[in-house]
Order: structure tokens, then C-alpha cells, then sequence
């Protein structure tokens, strides 16, 4: 199954997503993963990867659908996650992207 999630509670869209593997990431949105699939914090797979500046898994979880504004336990959304991580080139695509969709 796409949605076994670890002991802390992240499922494999949410890891690879965290560790920018674009080509896992992929393949498990193509077979069915749950893309806002959160981990016990609330945090999402898009929230991660604009945490951890990656531009490419963002890219294709927007592209996917990922919910720009979703919010871990926190209150953080993807962009948020992206300044307060200085990951600059995510912090534009989220902006370019959340304009598009207003």
C-alpha cells in the first residue's frame, strides 16, 4: 500500500517528498497516494518539500493538486515553511502559484 505510514507517523509520499526524490514521488501519485497524506503533525507532503527546498517535488505536488494553504499543528503553511527556511525559489513558485489560483 502507498499509505503504510512509519512509526512517526510519515507515509512514502511524505519521505520522499521530505528527501526531494522526485522519481518516487512520481510513481506513488501515479499509483494512487493520497497527496495531502499528512504525517502526525499535520504536516504535508507539499509542506515538506518547501521546507526542505525542493523546487521539483513542489512543482509536482502543485501540479498534482497539493492544497497550497493547508496548515500543520503549527499553523505553518508550505510557504511559511519555505521563508522561514530562506528556500527562496520555492518561496516564489507558492507565490506565483497562490496568485494564479486567487
Amino acid at each position: 500500500s502507498t499509505e503504510v505510514a512509519n512509526q512517526n507517523g510519515a507515509t512514502p509520499t511524505y519521505i520522499a517528498a521530505q528527501n526531494g526524490h522526485l522519481d518516487v514521488l512520481t510513481l506513488l501519485l501515479d499509483h494512487g497516494a493520497q497527496i495531502e497524506a499528512a504525517k502526525g503533525d499535520g504536516a504535508t507532503p507539499l509542506l515538506v518539500a518547501a521546507q526542505n527546498g525542493h523546487v521539483d517535488a513542489v512543482t509536482l505536488l502543485v501540479h498534482r493538486g497539493a492544497n497550497l494553504r493547508a496548515r500543520d499543528d503549527r499553523g505553518s503553511n508550505p510557504l511559511d515553511a519555505a521563508l522561514a527556511n530562506r528556500h527562496f525559489d520555492v518561496v516564489s513558485l507558492l507565490r506565483s502559484c497562490v496568485a494564479e489560483k486567487a
